[in-house]
């Protein structure tokens, strides 16, 4: 009895420790849940708004709740109610203060939606473990159906903004170009305006050192305090941003240094008549234009600059420098052109009856083909379908081989007893044969192809870069893309790029009577939904972009970089004449005139030999009507020979033969016109978005008159080297006559 006694007695001190220890665990457990978070994360009230389709700077305080230095990384999921549109993890911070504010570049949110804001799961991850904080909004500006952001660097007094430099900025706005008929027609209508511009306010020490901050806006607008707080890396960073295609206006009053007269002399260093900027006793901007302008408009590379004269007295902006800016021909309205936008063959109006108000918001069917033409050109070649007399030789042999085959082998083997093993062998084997098959026909899919447009400036230096690639996998598998100096995206069908929300409609405005409204336009769904992205690393310096994609489906990317300082271009300008590359040009009238002709041999030559490679030419016309192709010889199994070809200013092709990569020409050609209803006009709805707003080096207005585009095969894709240059940089003469 007492051996009985001792057993029960350590079998119940074993259940008393076992549940000692359970609760202990478990208390340790709820402790843990029930502590707070080490780290609080809040959108700063200074965070600028952000828009759909371009990077979106973000700005976060951060307060740390425990002593000591804190490790972590944060976690933001970026969704709209159940639409997740990606995550971003960051690389690595340590948090030192109570306080701290962070500074994040967010990749672009390439999915159509229309909302007034963005909704950002934020979670720490510790050594600890993973604590999700409180969700967070980034504002969207929607009060227009296209809105144009413009970034101004003031120093705002104790009363805010001075009232003179208000009207000068209010004119600076890309709605102050509406006729007074249309503006005061919209006067009343608020809450749906088709053209809006934003305004973001930073002091000096907001302004970004990197090149990258800039890209969010349109237009980068400072008035001469801030101008002459501005250090070198914050003025080299503008400047590489201006040549790649940014708009800057600089009042350049007040007192300067050195280093801002030399960064406006680098960016007017090629305009003719050439200026030299300098600085008066004082420390005050001379002003070297011997004209009576207020404002000195110069082309710099892709991008524009109008500097202010620092002794104007004029109440706002002149109309000739807004349109320079925001790069709107003379006489067009931007502002009724959106309302009377036809983007498409598919017409839905969008009406304000009574006002006389008319315009449309359709899908352009261009927009697709364009989206088509890429895709289908960098769709690997290699990709194939197991041919039907394979198919049928597969299937035939198997009938056989299970059939009189088997039954005569074993029979004279006398191992008949044996066919309930052969059979489902051979059908095994058959099937494995098949699949192998099947994966060598496509195996080539794995192979991602690209197209990468580099864009050089007029002194031959690379001003930006950006790359499509085309990812087609034989099995379902993350795709990651490591990226360094760069934006990185999806592209998504343009068809996705129109769900729209359901907009009201006014159909009265007149006194006494209620306004109703009415919902139109149903909304598309994407017809292949890809897994989110998610990003690791810091934006955009480097990271990497991860995403499944499904087995077969094309997935269709777009990255965006800019050159490190004075990156030199691969072909040497100084050995080209510009005057051999446009050899004898047609009759500058006509419009519909289609002319096809060659560049001249050596010319092309010399290209081929500093690339060491095969290369096509194209030299086109701003007016879009007409191009000249030439090409090196290339060898008879060359399968990749580039069609000439001419386009009028209708958009219309004519080509002069047809070759296997006839649509690669038609798409680098027409992708380097701006264009209406084709993504390129910038008055399009697809600009806000990803169209082709980013791609056009030429325009009909535009500084330019020409550009020559130089084609070369890379590996698994093509690269297209791109400058523009002007009338005045070549000497052309036809018939003893300088045109």
């Amino acid at each position: 009895m007492r051996g009985k006694s001792e057993v029960r007695s350590r079998k119940l001190e074993v259940k008393n420790l076992l549940l000692y220890f359970s609760l202990l665990t478990s208390d340790f457990s709820l402790s843990l849940l029930a502590a707070d978070p080490p780290v609080m994360v809040e959108t700063s009230a200074i965070s600028p708004n952000v828009r759909l389709g371009k990077p979106m700077p973000t700005i976060w305080d951060v307060g740390k709740r425990q002593p000591g230095l804190l490790e972590g990384k944060l976690e933001f999921r970026v969704h709209l109610g159940t639409q997740e549109f990606y995550t971003y993890v960051t690389d690595d911070i340590v948090l030192h203060g109570p306080e701290q504010r962070l500074r994040f570049l967010f990749p672009a949110v390439t999915d159509s939606v229309q909302t007034p804001e963005l909704e950002v799961d934020v979670t720490w991850i510790g050594k600890s473990g993973r604590y999700p904080l409180r969700m967070q909004i980034l504002r969207v500006p929607f009060t227009a159906r296209k809105t144009m952001l413009l970034a101004v660097g003031e120093q705002r007094g104790a009363h805010g903004r001075n009232e003179v430099w208000d009207d000068r900025l209010k004119s600076l706005h890309v709605e102050s170009l509406a006729t007074p008929a249309i503006a005061t027609l919209l006067a009343n209508y608020q809450d749906l305006l088709p053209l809006q511009t934003v305004i973001t306010v930073w002091d000096a020490n907001m302004f970004p050192q990197d090149s990258f901050g800039y890209l969010p806006y349109d237009v980068l607008a400072v008035t001469g305090e801030i101008f002459g707080g501005l250090r070198k890396q914050q003025l080299e960073a503008i400047e590489t941003w201006v040549r790649a295609g940014g708009r800057l206006y600089i009042e350049a009053d007040g007192l300067l240094e050195p280093s801002h007269v030399e960064f406006l002399n680098r960016l007017t260093v090629h305009e003719t008549p050439v200026v030299r900027w300098r600085l008066d006793r004082v420390g005050k901007l001379e002003w070297p234009v011997l004209n009576d302008a207020d404002e000195y408009p110069a082309a710099v590379d892709l991008g524009r600059v109008v500097i202010r004269h620092p002794l104007s007295e004029a109440a706002e902006v002149s109309e000739s420098a807004r349109r320079f800016l925001w790069d709107v021909p003379p006489g067009v309205d931007p502002v009724q052109k959106m309302m009377t936008l036809q983007v498409g063959a598919n017409y839905r109006g969008l009406g304000m009856r009574g006002s006389g108000l008319v315009g449309n918001v359709t899908l352009s069917s261009q927009t697709r083909q364009l989206f088509d033409t890429l895709e289908r050109t960098l769709m690997p070649s290699g990709v194939q379908l197991v041919p039907f007399w394979l198919i049928a030789l597969l299937l035939g042999g198997l009938v056989v081989a299970i059939g009189p085959g088997e039954w005569w082998l074993l029979g004279k083997l006398k191992l008949r007893r044996f066919t309930w093993l052969t059979w489902p062998a051979a059908t095994v084997a058959v099937t494995g044969l098949t699949v192998g098959l099947s994966n060598w026909f496509m195996s080539s899919a794995e192979n991602s192809r690209f197209l990468q447009i580099t864009d050089l400036g007029t002194d031959g230096r690379v001003v930006r870069s950006q790359r499509f690639e085309l990812t087609f996998p034989s099995r379902a598998r993350d795709v990651v893309a490591d990226v360094q100096r760069g934006l990185w995206r999806v592209v998504p069908p343009p068809h996705d790029e129109y769900r729209m929300r359901a907009v009201a409609i006014t159909t009265s405005n007149q006194p006494g009577r209620p306004r109703q409204t009415t919902p139109i336009g149903p909304q598309s769904e994407p017809t292949v939904q890809l897994a989110p992205p998610v990003f690791d690393g810091r934006v955009p310096n480097r990271y990497t972009a991860t995403q499944t994609v499904p087995q077969w489906t094309p997935r269709l990317s777009h990255r965006y970089e800019l050159p490190k300082a004075d990156e030199a271009g691969p072909i040497d300008w100084s050995k080209i004449d510009l005057a051999d590359l446009v050899t004898s040009l047609p009759e500058r009238g006509g419009a519909s005139t289609t002319i096809i002709h060659p560049i001249s041999q050596p010319l092309i030559q010399e290209v081929s030999r500093q690339l060491q490679q095969p290369a096509f030419m194209i030299l086109t016309h701003r007016n879009g009507g007409r191009m000249y192709g030439g090409r090196t010889p290339l060898s008879t199994t060359d399968v990749d020979k580039i069609a000439v070809m001419s386009v009028n200013q209708q958009g219309q092709i004519s080509r002069a033969f047809v070759t296997p990569s006839d649509a690669l020409s038609e798409l680098v050609g027409t992708v380097t016109h701006q264009k209406p209803n084709l993504g390129t006009d910038p008055w399009t709805i697809t600009s806000d978005r990803f169209g082709w707003s980013d791609l056009p080096i030429l325009s009909p207005t535009g500084p330019y008159d020409f550009a020559v585009l130089v084609v070369v095969r890379n590996g698994a894709g093509w690269t297209v080297y791109r400058r523009p240059f002007r009338d005045v940089d070549v000497s052309v003469k036809k018939g003893g006559e300088t045109l």
